[in-house]
């Protein structure tokens, strides 16, 4: 996965109850007893409601502009990342909040990350050596991978689970190391039908809102280095527009999607000419807008904005133009879908 730990602007301090300061995007439960904990994610009461009104009509003059002022060659936000500011991630054992009920955003990712295709929540990262788990792209390093501590998520997400009640399979609980039990793409591929495979599809397939879960927490735990990388008046320029997002119906859809497809904008190496594409780089490029739909608009627009800067600044043999199109129609999901929930 693009790592995901902090929410922006919430203080560590929260209670168990709470993962964000607004009813909208969380479950309040009214007491975090046992049970709760040990509820699996299919389980969960309904108390996350997203909005299901459609939203107002876009000014098309203002999205018109919007789009010729993205075509066009106007001095972009610096959003360039200062090396001596990035930390190496590192994982963190997470708190044991109660289970939310964000089970409409697990299935919008998982709609986005696999196409309804079951077998492609488990899949080889082609350039990193590594299985990509979930929908959260939740990262698997062979065992004999040195250093794949400093990134693995996956065995995280597994002991978040373990933590609330969730039974895994015998072979992925008794594990001895975090490492993943395929060396290479050869031996993946070669164990694509074996039963580990299947059980290990099974239990993603099953706890994708405790996934959707998994990432809040990771975001929320994310802010340090997020920030960090940006001086004071960018901070407030991100921490703002996070906020906004938040307090929007369906608000953290698009938050939670975008880490899963583009990554917070922490990996130093998610860089071309110095230039990241994640979300810390939407967020500092978004116009300020009011809490509401135009706020969708507003992240919609700037992802896009900062998605042509990624294609203007790769390597002319990456053709990374090809992908455009796609990536369009995901990034209008967060406008044009907001009411998806009532389908």
């Amino acid at each position: 996965m693009k790592q995901v730990i902090m929410s922006l602007g919430v203080a560590a301090s929260l209670s168990a109850c709470t993962v964000v300061p607004v009813p909208v995007a969380v479950i309040q439960p009214k007491s975090a007893t046992v049970a709760e904990y040990q509820t699996l994610p299919n389980a969960l009461p309904v108390s996350y409601q997203p909005q299901i009104n459609q939203p107002p009509a876009i000014n098309m003059a203002v999205a018109t502009t919007a789009e010729s002022l993205i075509a066009s060659k106007r001095e972009r936000p610096v959003i360039a990342t200062n090396p001596q500011a990035i930390k190496v991630y590192q994982p963190t054992v997470l708190p044991k909040t109660p289970i939310k009920d964000l089970a409409w955003v697990a299935e919008k990712i998982y709609q986005n990350e696999t196409g309804d295709k079951p077998e492609n929540l488990i899949r080889w990262h082609e350039t990193g050596n590594f299985v990509s788990l979930g929908i959260g792209h939740f990262s698997w390093y062979p065992n004999n991978r040195r250093g794949y501590t400093q990134n693995d998520t996956f065995p995280e997400l597994l002991s978040y689970m373990q933590l609330r009640g969730v039974t895994l399979p015998t072979w992925l609980a008794k594990r001895p190391t975090r490492g993943g039990p395929w060396k290479n793409k050869n031996a993946f591929d070669m164990a694509r039908n074996d039963k580990q495979m299947q059980e290990l599809q099974q239990l993603l397939q099953t706890t994708k809102n405790l996934q959707a879960n998994f990432m809040l927490e990771h975001l929320k735990q994310a802010r340090p280095e997020l920030l960090g990388q940006f001086n004071a008046t960018e901070q407030a320029t991100i921490d703002k527009n996070y906020q906004t997002l938040l307090q929007t119906p369906n608000g953290l859809y698009p938050l939670l999607d975008y880490v899963s497809f583009k990554g917070e904008g922490l990996n130093p190496n998610d860089r071309y000419n110095g230039q990241g594409w994640g979300l810390a780089q939407v967020l500092l490029t978004m116009q300020p807008t009011a809490v509401g739909p135009r706020a969708l608009e507003a992240f919609r627009v700037a992802a896009e904005d900062v998605l042509l800067q990624r294609i203007a600044n790769a390597p002319t043999e990456r053709r990374e133009a090809r992908y455009l199109s796609s990536w369009r129609e995901r990034l209008n999901t967060y406008y044009n879908n907001a009411n998806v929930a009532t389908r």
